[in-house]
């Protein structure tokens, strides 16, 4: 499967990814696994751009990481985010104390090199293990969680699209998309514009379920209406008024009136 995932699901929620952080504290190394999922969550990195961010790629002064993408991708300049200052140097204290102190990566291995892919995603799956997490976890997932989160924020699709380093705009509409946020209103109670709601709550015998009537600026008026159909001489008095033809099924209709 592509870049690990076993899942159908390819993304982690905002709440796995706290209940991920969590589990870091009961590993070998907490702090930088801490801090691995937490910058690969927050700047929405591949597996392979996490490992190999570099110590000249932080600036702790002015609080911001340059991001190397890959895949022909728009590497930027991304600041920190709220308490990612306190992670990155809770973790570089502990770095300091190791033999391979001397390298630059961020997360080196024992050797020189910065952490292998192989063991990143063993990280990311035993935490995801110990976080009792209903998926098989990732790396890649944690970009994923990145580009969902800021579009359940409202972020704009063409920030997103720069924030993570997409070329082409197609690979960011599948996060806003796909993102419930956009059908909360939906079923809201809210009918959104210059709307007067009329709405009967006489039981079930009551003739009209609902009628709302809205008027446009330019002087126009539709006429949402819907009605349900029982012995009423009122309501059929009242359609005929306006030339409604009789039915005798439930109907929902749109008509526009100048």
């Amino acid at each position: 499967m592509k870049n690990g995932c076993k899942e159908r699901r390819k993304y982690l929620t905002f709440n796995e990814v706290e209940k991920m952080l969590v589990a870091t504290g009961s590993g070998s190394n907490p702090l930088r696994d801490y801090c691995l999922i937490y910058m690969g969550f927050i700047h929405g990195l591949r597996v392979s751009e996490l490992r190999t961010i570099r110590l000249s790629d932080v600036d702790m002064h002015s609080g911001t990481v340059f991001i190397r993408r890959l895949k022909n991708g728009f590497s930027t300049v991304h600041p920190f985010a709220t308490d990612e200052r306190k992670i990155i140097s809770a973790w570089l204290s502990v770095r300091a104390t190791e033999r391979w102190q001397d390298t630059d990566w961020l997360f080196p291995s024992t050797g020189k090199n910065p952490l292998s892919r192989q063991r990143i995603h063993v990280i990311v799956r035993d935490l995801g293990v110990k976080a009792e997490l209903p998926v098989s976890t990732c790396p890649h997932m944690l970009r994923h969680a990145c580009g969902f989160a800021l579009a359940d924020r409202g972020v704009d699709t063409r920030l997103i699209q720069d924030y993570l380093g997409h070329r082409n705009i197609r690979h960011t509409v599948w996060y806003t998309a796909s993102n419930p946020a956009r059908f909360r209103a939906v079923w809201g109670d809210e009918i959104r514009g210059h709307h007067t709601t009329l709405i009967c709550q006489n039981g079930p015998n009551c003739t009209v379920g609902s009628y709302v009537e809205s008027r446009k600026a330019w002087g126009g008026r539709q006429i949402l209406l819907s009605y349900c159909f029982f012995k009423s001489f009122l309501l059929k008095s009242r359609l005929k008024r306006v030339g409604f033809p009789w039915r005798t099924k439930p109907k929902s209709i749109l008509f526009n009136f100048y």
